[in-house]
Order: structure tokens, then C-alpha cells, then sequence
């Protein structure tokens, strides 16, 4: 019979093997190059709540990693309480984008389900207020949609707020990236 130290110990084994496992699958994935055929119109849904400090960098890189022109840009204010929404009407004159304004607070999964009935485009992409999107990362995701039996797949972003939740919260996205490259070897995506 096993005892519970020797449980605990094959259980930390297992867990280094696991990890282990994860970063090498992960590595592969990211070495893998992938090429976009033909770059596509997009749907794109921005939820805003208190990210005045960081939504006109978010849209920025977005216009700056995509054709503008075959972007439909959503963006809802779910009664922030911040100069959110003062930003947003200012950053109209600078960007094509429809912007909506929650009178009040609906959360982020309801905005999402709101401004999402908007889109046109066959490809919905939702990205947080407070992230900064690179090219190479919305080629490679809009890549691993021309295949016909990938649904719906996630790309790694950088969150560009700063403080100890920004930390944890870039440390929660470094983990599940690593996840999901591991994934992609056996061809499944993990969506959250």
C-alpha cells in the first residue's frame, strides 16, 4: 500500500513531467510558422469598463497590426466611471469604429453578447481594453481559421496596465499560452 508521502511524491513527479511536457509541445507550436493565404474582413468587439488609461494604445495597436479597411471595430462603455467614455468619443475622430455606450453596467460577458450582434464579418475577434496586439500573433490566429476544422482559436496578448493584478494577470496569460501551444500539437485549441 501506498502512503501518502509516496502519493505526494508521485504526484510532484508527475507534475514536473506534465509541465515539462508543456513547454517542449508549447516551443514546437511557437516555432511553427503559419501563413496567412488572404488577409479577410474581421469583427472586432473592444468591452470598456475603467480603461481610459489604456483603451486608445489597445485600438492603436489593432489598426496597427491589421488593414484598416478590413476592420469593423465595436466598442462598448459599460458605464465606466473613469474618462473612458470622453476617450472614446475623442478617438472617433482619429479611427472608423461604432461606439456604444451602456447607460448602465452590464458586465463584461453581457457587453460582449451585445456588441457582438452587431458584427458583419464571418470572423469575431473579442480583445480586451487593455492589451497590446501584435501583427504576427492576429496572422497566425486568422491563419489556424483557414483550416476548415478549427472553430474558433486564441492568441497571446500583452496586458498594458501596470501594478501587482497587470503582474498576476500577465502571468495567467504567459500559463495559458503555454497550454494552449501544448494543445496544438495533438491539434485541439483550449478556449477559455
Amino acid at each position: 500500500m501506498m502512503t501518502l508521502q509516496q502519493l505526494f511524491q508521485y504526484t510532484g513527479y508527475l507534475a514536473v513531467i506534465t509541465l515539462g511536457l508543456s513547454f517542449i509541445f508549447s516551443f514546437f507550436d511557437y516555432k511553427k510558422k503559419r501563413i496567412l493565404k488572404k488577409k479577410i474582413p474581421i469583427s472586432v468587439c473592444i468591452p470598456c469598463y475603467n480603461d481610459g488609461d489604456s483603451i486608445e494604445m489597445t485600438i492603436n495597436s489593432l489598426f496597427s497590426s491589421y488593414p484598416k479597411e478590413l476592420i469593423e471595430l465595436f466598442v462598448v462603455n459599460d458605464k465606466s466611471k473613469d474618462d473612458s467614455l470622453n476617450k472614446l468619443i475623442a478617438l472617433q475622430d482619429k479611427y472608423d469604429f461604432t461606439l456604444i455606450n451602456n447607460e448602465v453596467n452590464l458586465g463584461k460577458s453581457e457587453s460582449l453578447n451585445q456588441i457582438s450582434s452587431y458584427a458583419t464579418h464571418n470572423i469575431l475577434m473579442f480583445v480586451d481594453a487593455d492589451v497590446l496586439l501584435k501583427p504576427e500573433n492576429i496572422n497566425d490566429m486568422l491563419a489556424r481559421l483557414e483550416k476548415d476544422k478549427v472553430a474558433g482559436v486564441s492568441c497571446p496578448y500583452k496586458p498594458y496596465n501596470k501594478g501587482f493584478w497587470a503582474l498576476m494577470q500577465e502571468i495567467e496569460y504567459n500559463m495559458l499560452a503555454t497550454i494552449q501551444g501544448a494543445y496544438n500539437i495533438f491539434g485541439a485549441m483550449a478556449m477559455r
